[in-house]
């Protein structure tokens, strides 16, 4: 458990990386124990990564859990790793850009 949070600040790698020495340690008791191990890791990370991450960072930044999981999709398409790191921050860049250019026009 240490090491798959200590493991997860790596970008998809990381919970591959942490899931190996307990799929390892399940391996040697039986290897229906190593497939649960995998199936739930599995688990984990995709309610991880396809729900609890979008929520919260749209509770954070002020944008739609759906906003926020295609700036992820789109920024990983275009750029990998980097561009999901980035995809958020630019979304936020955009819309800041945006409600300064054209909402004080509409005030009028």
């Amino acid at each position: 458990a240490f090491l798959a949070g200590l493991l997860e600040v790596i970008p998809t790698i990381g919970p591959t990386l942490s899931a190996l020495p307990a799929i390892l340690v399940a391996w040697g008791v039986s290897p229906t124990l190593a497939l649960a191990t995998l199936a739930l890791y599995v688990l984990i990370q995709q309610l991880e990564n396809n729900l609890i991450v979008p929520k919260i960072m749209s509770q954070e930044v002020g944008l739609s859990p759906l906003v926020v999981i295609l700036a992820l999709i789109a920024g990983f398409r275009i750029a990998g790793i980097a561009g999901a790191v980035l995809s958020v921050p630019a979304v936020l860049l955009i819309e800041i850009i945006i409600n300064d250019l054209y909402k004080p026009h509409y005030r009028k």
